[in-house]
């Protein structure tokens, strides 16, 4: 593409071969949490949700010379009275007792041990 404000034709398209990255090496690596942020999506059924997207780094030089990172989603609810938190049986309070941390900025700083999902190469803790 010479010119970046205009795309090249559709006829154009064609497979072309991308970097495949193999996340073998890194389970069981680990890693320092230095990343908690509160975060909304727009969900499926048109209503907004909110997580905290927690990230740990693996790698610093990682894939194709940039950082590498594993990143965990966790889910916030908000409650009629509009305040924002989690319940003590949801997936945060899970996830904060099995870190041993009280609330979700405690993790930063914490050792998490990397995985993957099965079949997957999303890393993840």
């Amino acid at each position: 593409m010479t010119n970046e404000n205009k795309l090249p034709s559709i006829e154009s398209l064609e497979v072309i071969e991308l970097p495949v990255f193999d996340p073998t090496p890194f389970i069981g690596v680990k890693a320092l949490v230095d990343h908690a942020e509160l975060k909304q999506k727009l969900q499926t059924s048109g209503k907004i949700g909110y997580y905290v997207e927690f990230k740990a780094l693996v790698d610093p030089t990682g894939f194709g010379g940039e950082p590498l990172y594993a990143t965990r989603l966790v889910g916030v609810q908000v409650d009629q009275a509009g305040n924002m938190g989690w319940g003590s049986t949801t997936k945060m309070a899970e996830f904060l007792k099995y870190h041993k941390v009280d609330h979700p900025k405690d993790i930063v700083g914490k050792i998490v041990i990397i995985q993957t999902q099965k079949d997957s190469t999303y890393l993840t803790f």
